[in-house]
């Protein structure tokens, strides 16, 4: 009987000595300096995102070529602010992004000094003299010449419109016969 209890307490033992060469040997693992931080180690962490502004398709209606027609010497001379027949001119807001609510245009060219500051000047060296053109928005007649802005409130129907006039102007009535050719740019920032 005791030869039993020898075996007994060696199995024992031996189940013992196992179960602790086992737990060094996870300890061991799970500490491993592979898996540490020390000062020779580097960790970066790159994250990137996006965040977009809000856009609209924008388009001029009819077109982005606008013919003023002809406009004859007698209305503008000697006439100082007097204009040709207004043509109306649409900038088109489509397939906006969701909560855009409004835009404000901010409008540049070339402009005449002094008292017509915000008509835009003829762009053509040998074309008609003293005569420019003049931007309006319709709704209010607010004058969108070089350096004006302009916030357009969208409406809550499908269509977002803003309509302007363009015509011919004197600002002297000082005018000599010719062609004429201007160059209108406008930025969009959306709300």
């Amino acid at each position: 009987m005791e030869s039993i209890r020898q075996n007994n307490f060696g199995a024992s033992m031996k189940s013992r000595w196992l179960l602790f060469i086992i737990a060094i040997g996870f300890v061991s693992v799970s500490t491993s300096p592979a898996w540490a931080y020390d000062s020779s180690n580097v960790v970066n962490l790159n994250i990137t995102g996006t965040i977009e502004e809000p856009v609209c398709e924008v388009s001029v209606k009819p077109s982005s070529a606008i013919d003023l027609g002809t406009v004859s010497y007698q209305s503008l001379s000697g006439k100082p602010g007097a204009s040709g027949a207004a043509k109306v001119v649409s900038i088109a807001f489509d397939n906006c992004s969701t909560g855009t609510s409004s835009v404000t245009l901010t409008f540049s060219g070339f402009s005449f000094s002094g008292n017509g500051s915000s008509i835009y000047v003829n762009e053509l060296v040998y074309g008609a003299k003293n005569v420019g053109l003049q931007l309006q928005s319709a709704v209010d007649q607010k004058s969108l010449g070089p350096g004006d802005t302009y916030t357009y409130f969208f409406n809550s129907g499908p269509e977002q419109i803003f309509n302007m006039n363009a015509r011919m102007y004197t600002p002297n009535g000082q005018v000599t016969t010719g062609n004429v050719a201007f160059t209108v740019t406008f930025n969009v920032s959306y709300k």
